[in-house]
């Protein structure tokens, strides 16, 4: 499926990362039409310097990880070769410590002036898939945020502060996509209105937020000044495998920039994923809406798909639905195709589950019901109908109803908090007191309740609170 390309209007950021195999006859992947907006260009073909930006301004030139960038055999020439960053030892006493940086990075300084649009793109080979998140490029300040990494072993993501707000793109990937010893081109756009992720030439995920990018020097320097690091944050997340021909443009690079750039890669075709794509395309239907396609799609036929033909079939739900989806992946990090895997005994353990949170704030009384606007009766009424019939065993459980009830829940936060030392319990010790000590003990907590200003008012208070 095609995505329409909209017509740009803010700015945005675009970055070009490519990584590959020593391959003397293939020459580096070029944008000829956009090599005026070539912010920075990492080739990694210097092994005394790996770091070294090639790019018109030669300016963006990364130091530091030594322990951790090495050069490598590579697509286009050179690589490097990347492995989790090692922070060296406190220095002996009295001598000063290194003032390398562990990671491969760029002084914020070295940033374009004002950003309106933007490119990642990267050749990237992996040994071994990331379960957590390995990073590709990231600038990690507070309110002008970039990042481009995979993420929890099942994402391409690209991050930016758009408007002062943090979005991200996550587009499900796949494993299996990166398990066969062969580089492949990832890369992200933003064109003030569009964020974008490709896989190989085709586009992966999309995301609208039309906002001007938080990049300015001025905007930046009032805030942090964390430096613009490659294939790791600024202490972890770290990328492991290889990484050739990285680039950064001021220009969102359109498909069809992307799509050339991989192809003149001469890359082998992947048979697996042409025919994942098919079979996809065979099963996807669009109905009138998300829920209605979910509805279509909730078939034994999509429950016995493979984890390849699955993510080929999420992303033309995504193509469709994209703020539906985003909001699914933002919330449950998962696709929401992965309930029709479910069988009939899970989701309905599920939904219970589910329902049990949603009718935690649905309204009881009469008053509360009258209160709801037009929109909130309609929603409430929805969960009502949805738990009737998930309480009726005789029906199956659509996966869309579980759906829409994950929708209306709010996840709870999950934020770890050190406890008290456990104290064994035990029944506090009794203590005898004459009249006047309990005379005493029981007036002085009277003014206590009081405020030190016992009053007739307060006192009938009290004693009505006691009778009661």
């Amino acid at each position: 499926m095609t995505l329409q390309p909209s017509t740009t209007l803010p700015a945005a950021l675009a970055l070009f990362a490519s990584a590959g195999v020593f391959a003397p006859a293939t020459t580096s992947t070029a944008f000829a039409a956009s090599e005026k907006d070539l912010v920075a260009h990492w080739k990694f073909d210097n092994p005394k310097n790996l770091g070294e930006d090639t790019g018109p301004a030669k300016r963006h030139h990364a130091t530091g990880g030594t322990a951790q960038v090495k050069p490598a055999s590579g697509l286009f020439g050179g690589a490097a070769e990347f492995s989790p960053p090692v922070f060296p030892p406190p220095p002996p006493r009295g001598k000063p410590a290194s003032k390398e940086s562990p990671v491969l990075a760029v002084p914020h300084s070295a940033l374009p002036e004002e950003l309106r649009e933007l490119t990642f793109s990267a050749w990237v080979k992996m040994p071994q898939f990331p379960s957590f998140i390995a990073t590709i490029i990231r600038k990690e300040d507070s309110d002008t945020r970039l990042l481009f990494a995979f993420q929890y072993g099942k994402f391409l993501t690209l991050g930016l502060n758009c408007g002062r707000n943090y979005n991200e793109l996550k587009a499900l990937v796949s494993p299996e996509e990166f398990a066969d010893a062969r580089w492949h081109h990832v890369a992200a756009t933003f064109d003030g209105r569009f964020m974008r992720t490709y896989l190989d030439g085709r586009e992966i995920g999309i995301l609208e937020r039309q906002a001007p990018l938080n990049t300015s020097h001025d905007y930046i320097a009032g805030r942090s000044k964390a430096p613009f690091t490659i294939g790791s944050s600024e202490a972890s997340e770290p990328f492991s495998g290889f990484m050739d021909d990285l680039r950064f443009y001021s220009k969102a690079l359109t498909a069809a920039e992307i799509r050339d750039a991989f192809a003149k890669a001469n890359q082998p075709a992947d048979s697996h994923a042409d025919n994942a794509q098919k079979i996809a395309a065979n099963l996807y239907k669009k109905a009138d809406s998300f829920i209605k396609t979910l509805d279509a799609l909730d078939t034994p036929a999509t429950a016995k798909l493979s984890a390849r033909e699955k993510i080929e079939l999420h992303r033309l739900l995504q193509a469709d639905f994209p703020e539906q989806v985003n909001a699914y992946i933002f919330k449950y990090r998962s696709s929401p195709l992965d309930i029709i895997s479910l069988d009939q005994r899970a989701r309905r353990a599920l939904a219970n589950a589910l329902s049990r949170s949603a009718f935690e704030y649905m309204p009881i009384t009469d008053f509360q019901w009258a209160a709801l606007s037009k929109t909130e009766r309609s929603t409430w009424e929805n969960v009502r109908d949805i738990q009737k019939l998930v309480d009726n065993a005789t029906l199956p459980c659509p996966a869309s109803a579980i759906v829409v009830m994950q929708q209306l829940i709010e996840p709870r936060p999950a934020t770890h908090e050190r406890v008290a030392a456990y104290v064994e319990p035990r029944t506090p010790e009794t203590r005898d007191r004459t009249a006047e000590e309990a005379r005493a003990v029981v007036e002085a907590d009277w003014l206590f309740q009081a405020n030190g200003k016992p009053t007739v008012g307060l006192a009938l208070q009290e004693i009505a609170y006691t009778r009661a």
